[in-house]
């Protein structure tokens, strides 16, 4: 349930709580040699991203504000409810983690049996990017907005998370500046009628 701005404003959106991981991460690559399949960036898997980022950011919670200093109201970016397979979908998204680029001096993964919140991510534990993530932000700090390769019938992407103009005054940024990315893990679905 999402929360109201009355919800934010009395603080009683603590009771909010994300969803829990769907299922399970993708546990390769194993090894720089290990051969993969770079898949292309399908519209399915652009807009599935896309809906991510605006579920994360989630600008009904952004509060008032006047500077960086004068915030009132504002909700930590994260996944509150609602996230789930959409079943025209040929993947589900099965495992979603949240790369930090600003907070550590090198990037991490907060880990999470939960969807990512800026929230928990104060508290979590964190881990160095794998061999995927590694070669994945590389592209993203190149310009690409996914990247995205496939063993057998699991995709892992790597999604880029953008700094917008609503993004500029917290984040001390410019517009499309790379905030951060999302690790996923897909697996195809069985085709619906």
């Amino acid at each position: 349930m999402k929360p109201t701005p009355e919800d934010v404003l009395r603080g009683r959106h603590e009771h909010f709580t994300p969803d829990k991981q769907p299922g399970a991460p993708a546990s390769f690559p194993l090894s720089s040699g290990e051969v993969l399949e770079i898949v292309p960036a399908e519209t399915e898997l652009v807009t599935r991203h896309s809906e991510a980022v605006v579920k994360f950011i989630h600008a009904d919670g952004f509060g008032y504000m006047t500077d960086r200093r004068h915030v009132s109201g504002f909700l930590p970016h994260g996944f509150l409810a609602g996230w789930g397979e959409t079943p025209k979908e040929r993947y589900r998204v099965e495992y979603l983690l949240l790369v930090g680029l600003l907070m550590h001096e090198s990037p991490v993964v907060y880990l999470s049996e939960e969807l990512p919140s800026m929230k928990q991510a104060r508290q979590a534990e964190v881990r160095p990017l794998d061999l995927f993530e590694n070669s994945g932000l590389r592209s993203l700090a190149d310009g690409d907005d996914l990247y995205i390769i496939q063993k057998d019938d699991t995709l892992r992407m790597l999604g880029a998370l953008r700094a917008t103009k609503q993004c500029i005054a917290c984040h001390d940024a410019e517009a499309g500046d790379l905030l951060g990315a999302f690790s996923y893990t897909l697996r195809s679905q069985p085709a619906k009628e």
